[in-house]
């Protein structure tokens, strides 16, 4: 089939004479009477040209074009306006309000046919410089991600190469006769354990958060209950605190909130933003609480009592590794950043964002706000999904 034309023309049998005209020129031809059956034409055919009469019921050819110039998600309409006036004026508002070209309802076959094929030339050209930008973008993203990831394995690679040569280091004491009849064998054996599951979570946290940034990511959508969902997370947490030093604690308002979303990978969530709650405050105490902020989203909150966040982290925050790369004494911060990173693309997923509110000394607040209504997981993307309001 050729060309999909849409004719929007109130005056019937004009527009079924003009489509028969179209059709043995080899177009595809469909007609709507007026502008609000032409937008519900456009969404099912989705022609590459409308031609409307200016004089419309319901909606003036001009207000229709209005309209569908201002939807730039939609793929280009060549519009052609035309009419039985000689107004300048009319020409000059249609031209304004988006419209490709202008045409006397009286002008011959030949130039109506004439100014179509100009139409279709402009409709090739948009598609091939719509095609040139997205191949465009689709290479200047790839570039980023791959200067990321190599700027990523370039951390990694330190990251582990310290404590493995350590290891090996051990391994080989350890391997001598003599070692087993040593004090430290013990000792040396519980460093090697805790070094190797240390590298072990590094590893699986970076695959999470690679899978979960990428887009790539498994799902499993269904009901949350967020209060369950909160106090299961706490219940992994607290063993691993001095909980004579740091009480955590949640509240749920109310206790039976619940939303659409991934429960496991909504518990990680709160895991991970407790863990780093916890790793900053050593004495005190971390708050998560959750509460509904209108009918289509839900709100989490993990506040701390602990050392706050420095304002020169404050743009590096949820890229991982980004806060140690070329950091040493004083200036290196525990901690991968992964957590954080794996939290970015949970929220993205859940059509969300993430609030990080702190001060130096005074404690941070992490707020993240989920879409609850969504019947499936939305694109992480490359947005980041991070607000950071760090007070000096």
């Amino acid at each position: 089939m050729g060309t999909k034309i849409l004719l929007v023309d109130d005056d019937v049998e004009t527009a079924l004479l003009l489509r028969t005209r179209l059709l043995k020129t080899g177009y595809d031809v469909s007609i709507a009477s007026s502008g609000p059956q032409a937008l519900a034409a456009i969404e099912r055919d989705r022609p590459s040209i409308l031609v409307a009469n200016h004089n419309l019921p319901l909606m003036s050819g001009v207000n229709l074009c209005l309209h569908i110039k201002a939807q730039k998600d939609r793929p280009f309409i060549y519009v052609i306006i035309l009419t039985d006036s000689d107004d300048k004026n009319l020409a000059t508002k249609a031209l304004d309000a988006g419209a490709d070209d202008f045409i006397p309802r009286d002008c011959s076959q030949a130039e109506f046919l004439a100014r179509l094929r100009a139409g279709e030339r402009i409709i090739r050209l948009e598609a091939s410089l719509a095609e040139r930008f997205r191949l465009e973008s689709e290479r200047n993203h790839f570039k980023e991600s791959v200067a990321a990831m190599e700027q990523v394995l370039a951390v990694v690679a330190h990251e582990l190469r310290t404590p493995l040569a350590g290891l090996r280091s051990i391994s080989e004491f350890l391997l001598m006769p003599e070692a087993k009849e040593l004090a430290e064998w013990d000792t040396f054996l519980m460093t090697m354990n805790t070094e190797i599951t240390r590298m072990a979570e590094m590893v699986n946290s970076l695959l999470e958060a690679a899978r979960l940034n990428s887009g790539v990511a498994t799902w499993h959508w269904g009901s949350v209950k967020f209060a369950t969902v909160c106090a299961e997370a706490l219940d992994v947490v607290r063993p691993l605190i001095d909980q004579s030093k740091l009480t955590i604690s949640s509240l749920c308002e109310p206790d039976d909130l619940e939303g659409n979303g991934d429960s496991d990978a909504i518990r990680r969530l709160v895991i991970n933003l407790v863990n780093n709650a916890a790793k900053y405050t050593p004495a005190g105490s971390v708050t998560v609480s959750c509460r509904r902020l209108d009918i289509q989203s839900i709100e989490l909150r993990v506040a701390d009592t602990g050392k706050g966040i420095s304002p020169t982290l404050a743009p590096r925050l949820g890229e991982p590794f980004a806060l140690n790369s070329g950091s040493v004494g004083a200036n290196y911060i525990q901690g991968t950043g992964l957590g954080l990173a794996i939290c970015k693309g949970i929220t993205a997923a859940h059509g969300g964002q993430m609030l990080i509110e702190s001060a130096p000394g005074k404690g941070t607040t992490v707020i993240v706000r989920l879409r609850s209504d969504l019947s499936a997981a939305q694109s992480t993307g490359q947005q980041d999904h991070i607000i950071r309001r760090i007070s000096a």
